[in-house]
């Protein structure tokens, strides 16, 4: 019996529970998506670096021999010690195609993952090529590969498919903005397949005895030996030229771990939103079906059900909606957002744990919700279904709402019927009323996040391209270039040179690998300092980005101390301003700064307006010609996960608002039928009936609307502190459009439903809705 009154109960109320469901389902749906891609780059990848053993620590800057690889394999704290040397070719397939090469002496730190074929040993002929390249290209174990590679070719004979962590994410060579996996591939042979005549190695990678974990599993303390090792390496190898860089000091390890923190942050943050959503929809639905139904309930009581089981009844209302709205939002989201997040992930990264799964958490959220659900229900019935039958048989006393301050004033005579039916609406329904501001205020807010997010992403290339760096080329020289050949390239288009490179930062607190700028006379690259004002860079000191000033926490007249690769001296010189970048968070220096801190200037970049035939980047010493469409679209192209949670969050807001509002509307419109039928009865006409509803939906809209922008604006920050890496900036420096969308569009929605709901005043059978007044 109780079985079908909750199936008809649930038809009847279909509206106001389906609205739960799908709050429920959306916010396991985007729980479980992220969760999928915890699981790859969190989970799997953390698994995919523990397999192959992931270095610890990474040393280049020179040129290394087996003797210093002895060296540091004699200090009690090193496990292992790899050298590679590292080389671009190409090979002719399809056509021709480019190869990154390395040659290594071992494999038993960041080990090749083998897909097929024969393990790699030490000395073994050969060539093992990446999966993801050999994959589209029909390379087979055992085919032959021709290499060409600095002037030689020779072939060597495919002895395994692979991943290789140290490829994780990779170019061929700078003229690629950002990866085309299955466009270009690397190949790893050992090291005595090298046609060099002497072995020198420009990256040596080192295994730790007390460092075990990677990625989830790698702890703080970890972490800090890791970077006390640092100076212990360099004491060891007595060579201050060379860079020692941890494995979470890497760019890619940092950004690869990294986006598991963010996307957790984003599904925590979207997952509770809408499930408190859903038990504010729990809030309302219940209260008003126990309150329908006291009649029913005292019956049951009278009759002999007891307490536990007419509580147990209505908890099952909303714990099977839950229940089943979780289920499917966790299928729906691992296979939908999930695999489109992979997809994403997958474009940068490589590693061979792409298959969508779920951890634990996405199993053990639906009954979380479950619960939730369950607590929510008990809180707000139990006053109701605890009474005692005879208590409860008796009909509801109405309720004794004393007039307010407004009702006693002079001016409540004054306003119109419309304006005072809709007060003394408001304040007999406050908890109503007090959702519907909340839900038109979230609607707004995540209009706001979402829109202002994509204008601040879309905005970053324009202000670096246009604010700071004005220029329709850049040609970028390898950096052994002499600096006279440079300069003539300099003065034949009319350009700006510029070093770019690497340095170690040192503060008193910390250490960190940044980039270096060092800019000649010119006005193409321009600076800009923290409140967007250009300025001259001063021909003493060094200028810090403002990302930089709030890592090493430095002010102005501290000293900074960095080192340069390559070089056994160490630098040093005083703040003397902040700046505001795009990108390259780091160092800032004039020319002349530099050289009067010793510095010689070496250029590897120049900055032109003129035009720059396309054959030039075949030039000896040039690595790559880009033109400012190029440059924008690979600022651009770094920005597209941004723009998609930019897309999901504007989808959020409007069915978020959709569903939570004509809810409410529908309850709203169902509580009021008598009051409405009774004003048709009195003359009123459906069009004057409705326009009285859309005065009091205006204004809780508004007021909703309102109070969603600032919310937005904090949200807006909030996520921007998760999105934006140490090396990026923004301006947080909006249009007016956020501000219309997250009005108008709220507005948008909430007038629609709003007609949608009022049209049923038409279909109202008023002896129907006059008849429970007898």
């Amino acid at each position: 019996m109780l079985i079908r009154k909750v199936l008809r109960d649930l038809r009847n109320n279909g509206v106001h529970f389906l609205s739960i469901f799908i709050m429920t389902f959306f916010a396991m749906l985007i729980s479980a998506g992220f969760d999928t891609q915890f699981a790859e780059y969190g989970v799997a990848g953390t698994k995919y670096l523990e397999e192959t053993n992931f270095k610890d620590m990474d040393i280049q800057g020179d040129y290394f021999d087996n003797g210093q690889i002895a060296s540091l394999m004699e200090m009690e704290e090193v496990k292992s010690v790899n050298g590679l040397v590292h080389a671009t070719g190409k090979t002719k397939l399809d056509k021709e195609r480019l190869l990154a090469i390395s040659y290594i002496n071992g494999n038993d730190i960041s080990k090749m993952k083998l897909i097929s074929g024969e393990p790699y040993t030490n000395g073994a002929k050969g060539v093992w090529v990446e999966e993801r390249f050999a994959t589209p290209m029909g390379i087979k174990v055992g085919d032959i590969l021709n290499i060409d590679t600095e002037g030689i070719s020779f072939q060597e004979v495919v002895k395994g498919i692979v991943y290789y962590p140290e490829y994780m994410y990779y170019v061929p060579n700078d003229t690629y903005p950002e990866p085309e996996y299955g466009t270009h591939g690397f190949v790893v042979m050992d090291i005595c397949e090298a046609p060099y005549t002497s072995i020198k190695y420009d990256q040596l990678i080192v295994d730790l005895k007390a460092v075990k974990g990677q990625e989830l599993t790698l702890t703080d303390e970890e972490k800090q030996y890791m970077l006390a090792m640092k100076q212990k390496i360099i004491d060891k190898l007595d060579n201050r030229k060379v860079i020692v860089k941890t494995k979470t000091e890497g760019d890619i390890y940092d950004e690869f771990a990294g986006s598991t923190e963010s996307s957790d942050a984003l599904s925590t943050s979207f997952t509770t939103l809408f499930l408190l959503i859903a038990v504010l929809g729990i809030v309302t639905t219940m209260t008003r079906l126990t309150n329908n139904q006291r009649i029913q309930i005292g019956t049951m009581k009278a009759l002999g059900f007891s307490d536990r089981k007419i509580m147990i009844h209505y908890l099952s209302y909303s714990t099977i909606i839950i229940f089943f709205g979780a289920i499917c939002g966790t299928i729906v989201g691992k296979y939908t957002l999930g695999a489109y997040l992979i997809d994403v992930d997958v474009y940068y990264y490589q590693h061979p744990y792409t298959t969508p799964h779920l951890t634990t958490k996405s199993l053990v959220m639906p009954f979380i919700a479950v619960i939730i659900g369950a607590i929510t229900t008990f809180v707000c019935t139990r006053k109701t279904l605890l009474e005692r039958a005879a208590e409860i048989l008796k009909p509801e006393p109405p309720k004794n709402n004393s007039k307010g301050y407004l009702e006693k004033s002079r001016i409540w005579n004054r306003l119109g019927f419309a304006i005072r039916w809709n007060v003394r609406d408001v304040v007999n329904n406050k908890l109503r009323t007090a959702m519907s501001i909340m839900g038109i205020a979230v609607t707004s807010m995540l209009l706001f996040t979402a829109v202002g997010f994509y204008e601040l992403l879309s905005g970053q290339s324009l202000w670096m391209f246009e604010d700071l760096i004005n220029t329709n080329y850049k040609i970028l020289f390898a950096d052994d270039t002499e600096y006279g050949i440079v300069e003539d390239y300099a003065l034949e288009y009319a350009g700006q040179m510029i070093q770019s490179t690497t340095v170690t930062v040192y503060s008193d607190t910390t250490e960190n690998v940044r980039p270096l700028i060092v800019a000649d006379e010119g006005n193409i690259y321009r600076f800009q300092d923290m409140n967007l004002e250009y300025f001259q860079l001063p021909e003493n000191g060094v200028v810090v980005t403002s990302r930089l000033k709030d890592t090493y926490n430095v002010e102005v007249g501290d000293t900074l101390r960095w080192k340069m690769p390559g070089e056994d001296r160490e630098y040093s010189a005083k703040i003397v301003a902040f700046c505001r970048q795009a990108t390259d968070q780091g160092l800032i220096m004039s020319r002349t700064a530099w050289e009067n801190a010793l510095g010689e200037f070496r250029p590897n970049i120049v900055y032109t307006n003129m035009t720059v035939p396309a054959n030039l980047k075949d030039k000896d010493g040039i690595v790559a010609v880009n033109d400012r469409d190029m440059l924008i679209q690979s600022a651009e192209s770094a920005q597209e996960i941004g723009y998609t949670i930019s897309i999901i969050v504007s989808v959020i807001a409007i069915v978020l608002g959709t569903v939570v509002l004509y809810n409410l509307g529908v309850l709203s419109y169902i509580e009021k039928v008598r009051e409405i039928a009774t004003m048709k009865v009195l003359g009123f006409q459906s069009m004057n009936i409705r326009f009285i509803l859309m005065q009091q939906n205006l204004t809780v809209t508004g007021l909703g609307a309102i109070i969603g922008v600032p919310l937005g604006y904090l949200s807006l920050t909030a996520m921007l502190d998760e999105f934006l890496l140490d090396d990026s900036d923004l301006i947080m420096d909006l249009s007016l459009l956020p501000f219309v969308v997250a009005i108008i569009g709220t507005f948008l929605v909430s007038v629609l439903i709003n007609i949608v709901v009022t049209a049923k005043i038409n279909e109202i059978n008023m002896v129907e809705a006059l008849k429970g007044v007898e």
